[in-house]
């Protein structure tokens, strides 16, 4: 039997050997699940240039009309000068104002004893080393020859005061993304940031979806006694998509490998990888391990790859398989809905979003089981439980684990692992939990 980390690792190298990377533009990347392919370094300081925090006014801490500084004769004093300094209106401390220059434009060097205005993101002058909000003001930016403040200058202009530094946030060189990040919004808007216009991540892989059996019918047809609808075929597309995968087509065939092949064939051009669902345990009209057999008849028990069936440590989703079939990578999940679902938890979805095995693909928390009685746990398998995670971290288990009750899949938002060690588990025992909400 092989281990569920076992089986992690043999679908992650498979998975990684069809990737390919590409570059995106950041523009095009909004709505899509996207993996970075390699790390991306800041070509430039972001911000560019030291820049206003506030609305205010931009003065130097330095400045004698700031510290108080006893001024030299200046016999050349402009009107403004003498008009800011004498006009009793203001009501605190004045300085003359340099010209109003919007955000966008860059802005003269700042006069001995003047503020400029600045507006939030504009650029400092020369010069400047703080801001003063406007709301610190006795008349904001109703004037255009002098502002008065309702403070001390000295207190009010400390340098750095509601400055951004240039670099601050990222700095020209520094790594602001790794190999293997999801590019999200806010990432990609960082790249933008740095003058970035593409990124580059793995290419989506383009899957071709395929659920099997002479038993299931298509939502809406109609339905023979002995049938059912096809979930599969529905809920694994859903769940490869929201993992980032290119959806080719999705499936049905019959439980003849002829229809397998003809099916597939006609899509294999277009393909990367299929994943299959049913038709891999011990029945005697399993269509994949019948296809697997005859191709390798076909070549001389020799076909290129092959299938290989595998019983993995794990309740629901044991039957497992991988390899090559129908001359495309394959990977086949067991035929019960929540099998799939949870294999594809377990081991595609890792392995589509670059997750190494050594690393939870999804948010981990410790939380205790809250039981009404014990319930038994396989020997020797990690029994995968569907579940409600409570923010006073306790979990409570939904449904029995028989691995055809999808509805029960379908409200949960944590998946429970009981370990492979356990054979019983009880009101208040610990346990790992997945967030998958």
């Amino acid at each position: 039997m092989v281990t569920v980390s076992e089986y992690r690792r043999t679908i992650f190298d498979l998975v990684s050997r069809l990737r390919r990377s590409e570059e995106v533009p950041l523009a095009a990347s909004a709505g899509h699940v996207l993996v970075l392919a390699e790390d991306v370094h800041s070509p430039a300081d972001v911000p560019p240039f030291d820049n206003s925090q506030m609305d205010g006014f931009a003065v130097s801490s330095e400045d004698p009309a700031v510290t108080g500084a006893q001024a030299p004769a200046a016999p050349a004093q402009t009107a403004g000068d003498v008009r800011a300094a004498a006009d009793a209106s203001f009501g605190g401390p004045a300085l003359p104002l340099m010209p109003m220059v919007p955000a966008g434009r860059a802005p003269e060097p700042l006069r001995r004893r003047h503020a400029a205005p600045v507006m939030t993101g504009s650029r400092m002058p020369a010069g400047a080393d703080c801001v003063i909000p406007v709301e610190q003001t006795a008349d904001g930016f109703e004037r255009a020859d002098a502002v008065s403040f309702t403070e001390s200058l000295g207190e009010l202009a400390q340098p750095g005061r509601f400055v951004r530094r240039r670099g601050s946030d990222t700095a020209a060189g520094e790594r602001i993304a790794r190999a293997g990040e999801r590019l999200s919004p806010a990432l990609a808007g960082v790249l933008a940031s740095c003058g970035l216009a593409h990124a580059p991540v793995w290419a989506p892989l383009r899957i071709l979806v395929v659920s099997t059996g002479d038993e299931v019918v298509a939502p809406g047809a109609e339905r023979g006694e002995a049938q059912i609808f096809d979930a599969n075929g529905i809920a694994v597309t859903g769940a490869l998509m929201a993992a980032g995968a290119r959806i080719v087509a999705t499936l049905h065939v019959s439980d003849d490998p002829a229809d397998l092949f003809a099916q597939v064939g006609r899509w294999a051009a277009q393909t990367d990888l299929v994943v299959s669902m049913g038709g891999i345990s011990q029945g005697a009209r399993e269509v994949i391990r019948l296809a697997a057999a005859a191709e390798a008849e076909g070549s001389g028990g020799a076909a290129a790859g092959g299938m290989v069936f595998d019983a993995v440590g794990m309740q629901p989703g044991g039957p497992q398989a991988h390899g090559r079939l129908a001359g495309l990578p394959w990977i086949a999940l067991p035929g019960n809905p929540v099998s799939s679902l949870v294999s594809i938890e377990m081991f595609v979805r890792p392995a589509l979003l670059a997750v190494p095995p050594e690393r939870a693909p999804r948010p981990v928390a410790e939380a205790r089981l809250e039981l009404a009685a014990p319930q038994d746990s396989p020997t020797g398998k990690l029994q995968v439980r569907r579940a409600h995670l409570r923010p006073d971290a306790t979990v409570e288990l939904i449904s029995g684990p028989s691995s055809h009750l999808l509805g029960a899949y379908a409200r949960a938002d944590a998946l429970a692992l009981i370990g492979a060690e356990t054979t019983q588990i009880a009101d208040g025992d610990e346990v790992i939990v997945w967030s998958i909400a």
